[in-house]
Order: C-alpha cells, then sequence, then structure tokens
C-alpha cells in the first residue's frame, strides 16, 4: 500500500468526494505536459505482474495531436479535494509506446498507450545462454539484482532498473540454484526474475519511483494492509460490489529432492491442504509438481516446496470487488472484504490484479 496523507484516506472512505487524476508526461529535451480532468476524457490503468494503461485526451483543439508523445514517461496519479486541498497519489511510472488520433461525431480525441517497468523487462531477451556450473555460488538475490540491474552478462546490453529486498525469507539470500538455474537465449527478464522468485517466498512489484520491490508479502492473519479492509456501513470503507470465489490449487503438492548427480538424498514437500481433501475424495483433481535441485538438506527442500505452493495459492483467485477508488492500493496488499448479509461473511487474500478506472463523467472505480 502506497502511503497516503491522513486527509486523502479519509477522504476516500467518505460516501461522496470529489474525485481528482492527472498524468504528467516529460521526456528529456522536450516540455512537461501535464493533463488534468479538464482535457483527461478516460483512464484504464491494469497492474497485475506488469502494469499497462490508456490514457484518452481531449484534442478538439489539436494541441495533443501536435506532439508525438512516444517515448514520453507518463506518472499517473488518483486523488481527491480533502480538507487540505487537492491532493494526489502517483501509480508506478509507465512509458508510451503508441499514440492514436480518433474522431468521431462532434469530437477529436488523442489515446495514449503506455507501458510500464515489468512490461520492458518481458521483452528484453537474452543475448546468449546464461549456464553456471555446479561450483556457481550465486544466491537467487545475487542472480536477481545482476539481471534487473544489467550486470549479468547475457542482459548486459539492457537498461539497468534499480531493485530493493525488504521482509527477505530464508531462502532468497542463501539457496545457490548453481547449475539447476539456466537461462535460454532470448528468454526475457522477467521469465528469469519469475521463475528465481519461485524459489522463494518473495514476490515483486514496481513503486511509484520506478525501482523494482521484491518482498515477503503478508498472507495469513488479521493485520491487514493499511485502508484494506472493505465493508458496507457508515464509516467504513465502501465496496459496490463483491464476489467470492473458491478454487482448488493446482498443483496441490510439490516435493523437492536432490538431484541423483550431487551424491545426496535430501527430500522435502508441501501441499495445500484444502485441496488435497478434495483430493482424497476424487483423485481425479490431483496434480502434483516434483523438482530435482541441489539443495543444502532437508530443511532447504521442505522451504522451497513451501515456497513454490505459496505462489501456486497466490494465483487461485478467492474473488473479486468493485469499490471507489483506494488511492494506495497494490499488487499483492494483504485486504479483507466483510459482507455480514453474506453467509461467507469475509475473503480474505491477497491482490493480484488492480484495474483503476476514471472517467470524465466522475465515475472512479478500482477492482
Amino acid at each position: 500500500m502506497r502511503t497516503l496523507t491522513s486527509t486523502l484516506a479519509a477522504a476516500q472512505k467518505a460516501t461522496t468526494y470529489k474525485g481528482l487524476v492527472k498524468i504528467v508526461l516529460t521526456l528529456t529535451g522536450s516540455a512537461t505536459q501535464t493533463y488534468t480532468a479538464s482535457r483527461i476524457l478516460d483512464i484504464k490503468y491494469d497492474e497485475s505482474d506488469k502494469q499497462s494503461a490508456e490514457v484518452m485526451l481531449d484534442n478538439s483543439d489539436g494541441v495533443v495531436s501536435a506532439i508525438d508523445f512516444r517515448g514520453y514517461k507518463g506518472v499517473i496519479s488518483g486523488g481527491a479535494t480533502t480538507s487540505g486541498g487537492d491532493e494526489y497519489s502517483p501509480k508506478p511510472p509507465l512509458w508510451v509506446v503508441g499514440q492514436q488520433n480518433l474522431s468521431w461525431g462532434g469530437r477529436l480525441a488523442s489515446l495514449l498507450s503506455l507501458a510500464g517497468v515489468m512490461n520492458f523487462l518481458d521483452s528484453e531477451g537474452a543475448n546468449a545462454v546464461y549456464a553456471p556450473d555446479d561450483t556457481d555460488t550465486d544466491t537467487v538475490k545475487t542472480i536477481m539484482t545482476a539481471i534487473a540491474e544489467a550486470t549479468l552478462s547475457c542482459y548486459s546490453h539492457a537498461h539497468a532498473f534499480t531493485i530493493t529486498f525488504t521482509n527477505e525469507d530464508s531462502l532468497i539470500d542463501s539457496f545457490q540454484p548453481k547449475d539447476f538455474f539456466r537461462i535460454a537465449k532470448n528468454e526475457s527478464r522477467l521469465s528469469a526474475m519469475k521463475r528465481l522468485l519461485s524459489y522463494t517466498q518473495m514476490v515483486m512489484r514496481v513503486d511509484k519511483d520506478g525501482t523494482i520491490q521484491v518482498f515477503g508479502p503478508t498472507t495469513t492473519g488479521s493485520t491487514y494492509t493499511d485502508n484494506s479492509e472493505y465493508e458496507l456501513g457508515a464509516g467504513n470503507y465502501a465496496f459496490f460490489s463483491l464476489s467470492h470465489r473458491k478454487r482448488i490449487v493446482i498443483p496441490h503438492y510439490v516435493q523437492v529432492d536432490s538431484h541423483p548427480a550431487t551424491g545426496d538424498s535430501y527430500t522435502g514437500y508441501y501441499e495445500d491442504t484444502d485441496t488435497a481433501s478434495l483430493v482424497a475424495i476424487d483423485s481425479t483433481i490431483g496434480q502434483r509438481e516434483y523438482l530435482e535441485l541441489r539443495v543444502d538438506d532437508n530443511a532447504q527442500a521442505t522451504a522451497i516446496a513451501t515456497a513454490r505452493m505459496l505462489h501456486y495459492q497466490l494465483q487461485a483467485e478467492k474473488g473479486s470487488a468493485n469499490v471507489p477508488m483506494n488511492f494506495g492500493a497494490e499488487v499483492y496488499d494483504y485486504v479483507n472484504c466483510i459482507d455480514s448479509r453474506d453467509g461467507d461473511t469475509n475473503r480474505v487474500g491477497n491482490i493480484g490484479y488492480i484495474r483503476s478506472h476514471y472517467s470524465h463523467t466522475g465515475k472512479t472505480l478500482y477492482s
């Protein structure tokens, strides 16, 4: 959750408020362009493992189409008029990858398509194979850092991004994949980083300053991310609609063993007990994963199996919600949605996808 001022946090919980939006577009050597609700017709901003947005701007006066916005960095912010004035909270930066000029009855508009840091990591391929040997001592954290900062040889041609690590688990800076982690020629940076994270209980997202954040998310307990409990009633952070879903976790069982070449016989496993109870009734739905790696002991094998299961559990969607714009919401926030009218009164989980939508009619939604 991005930090909000107390006045903005309070304003977004109000029954009604004046929503604000703006986009600041910058390019070295060119004039900065700032557009607000007076020119913005519509914004759709999507966040998951990648980020993208479409921004439609009024071009009735021809001002927008006169500028070639390709390559501009765009920072989109949402906010509200509070007791302290107009306040905004910026989202992670994006870059304009396309511009389309539109015309229809009585109106001219320009549509900007923007993509984020993760999108660029996903489209940047390795220029050679990365194949460490069995004596390599680089940890997951070391390799992740080298990929992001473009110091790993196969990505040395790429743009360097800043990466940070917080709330680290026991694996990120201890597990050494050695020769069991390879990067194929033209494999994307994002693919390689996600494979590395699958050995840990860590996830990643992009901060508002454009840095890559790698962190251990909260996934259990009753302490939720600030401003992330949604419930009907005065004084609560309300919602427009909720949808609850129950899913089986696939695979429901992960086992990690020492590869025979290591000469060791370590093993560890983890299973999703809820899905396992269903598999016990009908084994048709049972799906298992088996990995062979270089692990130090049974404890590390079990820790990696547990970490991989966490990622599969995070991918098993539990529900969705449409709520008034939460200006600080981020993917992997730990949230609680409550509807006392429903027998299944609480839906607790981590945000996997956010769509923020603003339209000139004043409707602001986050789902």
